[in-house]
């Protein structure tokens, strides 16, 4: 889905797309949206931005480019947050802004899916990553408590 001409986007675009709608905003409803008297330039600029928005977000959703994560603590869930749409970097970006601080480098290691592992697959995994996190910072800290000592 776009707002915009696929033609030269694509080699097969110009005999491939066509118009499955329309989206649009009345006066009345976008004076409303952005509590405005009456109708500016700079008031159908910030229309025409959300309605694209949102035809970008329903591309994405087409695109089964929605994603989450699950937090997990001794098993448990602890935490989790959905909701994240667009690509797949991007949205790492914004699932980092979401994480707990002790769960922000956790991002870098997260991998697109397209079919979810089971939460025993899944728990493996991240068992794995905290264990990897758990040794970086051990052999961190060893080689502090070595230089400590010597002194």
């Amino acid at each position: 889905m776009s707002t915009e001409s696929f033609s030269g986007r694509a080699p097969h675009a110009e005999w491939d797309s066509g118009q499955v709608g329309w989206i649009y905003v009345s006066k009345e409803d976008a004076l409303k949206e952005f509590d405005a008297d009456k109708m500016t330039g700079a008031i159908r600029q910030k229309a025409d931005a959300l309605m694209r928005s949102e035809v970008a977000a329903y591309d994405s959703y087409l695109h089964g480019e929605c994603y989450g994560f699950e937090l997990y603590k001794n098993g448990e869930l602890s935490d989790s947050c959905w909701g994240f749409m667009g690509n797949f970097s991007d949205v790492l970006k914004d699932m980092a802004e979401y994480l707990p601080d002790e769960c922000k480098g956790m991002v870098d290691h997260l991998e697109e899916q397209e079919r979810p592992a089971t939460i025993i697959k899944t728990l493996l995994k991240h068992a794995k990553i905290q264990v990897d996190q758990a040794a970086k910072a051990f052999e961190h800290a060893s080689r502090q408590q070595v230089l400590g000592e010597s002194r």
